[in-house]
Order: structure tokens, then sequence, then C-alpha cells
């Protein structure tokens, strides 16, 4: 995942189980690392934060990878985040990385393959 200079490489959350799993239960994400979950459709995708003991940006994507919402440098605790709009990817990476690309909401990301990089 890339946005302008800044890429990431991130795991994929697809199943039901590695959506429940998420990040949780590990203590350290490299800077250049993430999760990104994907969704069948658009629809409203709260986080719980549960045994998770990575500081994180919690960012919702659209279906064509634009930014409908950011949570940055969110709590460690069982609070549920709920996004304002509907999103089909969620993108979790370490605390401060939305600020370091001075991310805002209508900026896109783009995917990018092993074989494109």
């Amino acid at each position: 995942m890339c946005f302008q200079k800044h890429c990431y490489s991130v795991e994929l959350a697809v199943t039901t189980k590695q959506k429940i799993q998420g990040l949780s239960n590990r203590s350290h994400l490299e800077p250049n690392q993430g999760m990104l979950f994907i969704f069948d459709s658009e629809i409203y995708v709260p986080i719980w934060m549960k045994e998770t003991t990575i500081p994180l940006d919690i960012i919702w994507l659209d279906s064509k990878f634009k930014v409908v919402d950011i949570k940055q440098g969110q709590p460690l605790d069982l609070s549920i985040l709920n996004p304002g709009k509907k999103a089909r990817y969620v993108l979790e990476l370490n605390q401060g990385q939305s600020k370091l690309m001075n991310l805002s909401y209508k900026d896109q990301f783009k995917l990018k393959t092993s074989e494109q990089q």
C-alpha cells in the first residue's frame, strides 16, 4: 500500500478468523508494515482493539482506496472505534504514520503487488 512516497508492506486479513485476530497479541510492528482488512462491499466497519498492545492509526478506505475516516493513535483498551462512513478496507499502521504522511480525507492509497515493486 502506498500513499505518495510512503509505502507499507501489509498483511491481508480476508477470512473471518484473520479479521478477528488482526494485530492482537503482537508486541511489535515494523514502521513500514501494517494490516489491511478486506470486506466484500462497503459497510460500516467498527474496529475493536481487544488484546492489541501496539498503538495504531486506523484508516478506513472506500472501494477505490480513498480515505473515508481516520482514527490516530488509538488507545489500547476495549473501546470500539466506529467510522463515520462506510468502507471496503481498513488499514492499520503504527501510531503516527497518518500524521507522518499528512493524510486527510479523500486522499487515495495505491495497492501494489510484490511484482509491481
